[in-house]
């Protein structure tokens, strides 16, 4: 008697879910086909920008030199930042560990030497990643032509894709 009430219920449920699965198809479609139009004029838009700054960038020296020069500092400061966040946090831990004046509050020297080395990971991370950004920025200048050419593909690529799914 059991097991024809778990299989009668199995049939039962399976009928449901299916009707349900079945009503959900079409507005679940229309759903991922919307994300994916938007997802692509939200890329499309991004290309748009990139070319244009990268365009202005490639026509204007003043601008180019500030982009540099704004490479620089903020790489070199994030960096310069971590590494003594680095050092502070070492030197705590030296003063800690071998200097009596220090071992009373050992704790709290442990503490600013965690807290020292966490920070200038990230500052240093952050250093990074802004250099390899701009890094990235001007080899787009260095091959700007191939650069121009393949983003105006990629965009018109883009849009025709849009439009045959909103179709």
């Amino acid at each position: 008697m059991d097991w024809t009430l778990t299989l009668i219920g199995s049939v039962f449920g399976s009928i449901i879910i299916s009707i349900i699965a079945n009503l959900l198809t079409d507005p679940v479609k229309l759903w991922v086909t919307n994300r994916s139009l938007i997802s692509k004029r939200k890329r499309v838009s991004e290309l748009e920008k990139d070319l244009a700054r990268i365009t202005q960038l490639y026509q204007d020296e003043r601008k180019l030199q500030y982009e540099i020069t704004y490479a620089v500092t903020i790489s070199g400061t994030f960096m310069i930042f971590g590494l003594a966040a680095g050092v502070l946090g070492t030197a705590s831990l030296v003063a800690a560990n071998n200097h009596p004046f220090f071992q009373n509050t050992a704790i709290l020297w442990v503490l600013i030497a965690v807290l020292g080395e966490i920070g200038g990971g990230i500052f240093l991370i952050t250093g990074q990643v802004t250099a390899i950004n701009h890094m990235n920025t001007m080899r787009k200048l260095m091959r700007f032509d191939k650069y121009k050419q393949d983003t105006e593909n990629r965009i018109n690529e883009l849009l025709k894709k849009a439009e045959i799914k909103h179709i």
